[in-house]
């Protein structure tokens, strides 16, 4: 892929995303795979139009899924 290439910028940022996930400690993998996704969703969603940008549309998709997989679990209720 070239740099020419459209994709190569979401295909880049993705891959910097997943390098910093990757060398988080792990204290703090959660919260800096928040972060990334969070700027991914940020930097390429007006570019997620499926029949435009496809690659686009299909990463922030997993960006979305994996989103909700590293949020705090939501506290419990107090059964009353």
């Amino acid at each position: 892929m070239s740099v020419n290439n459209p994709s190569f910028l979401i295909w880049n940022q993705v891959l910097f995303a997943a390098e910093a996930i990757d060398e988080a400690p792990q204290a703090h993998v959660r919260r800096v795979a928040q972060e990334k996704l969070a700027t991914l969703a940020e930097a390429f969603g007006e570019e997620a139009d499926p029949v435009e940008n496809f690659e686009a549309f299909v990463m922030l998709r997993l960006c979305d899924a994996l989103q909700r997989c590293v949020q705090p679990d939501a506290e419990t209720p107090a059964a009353g």
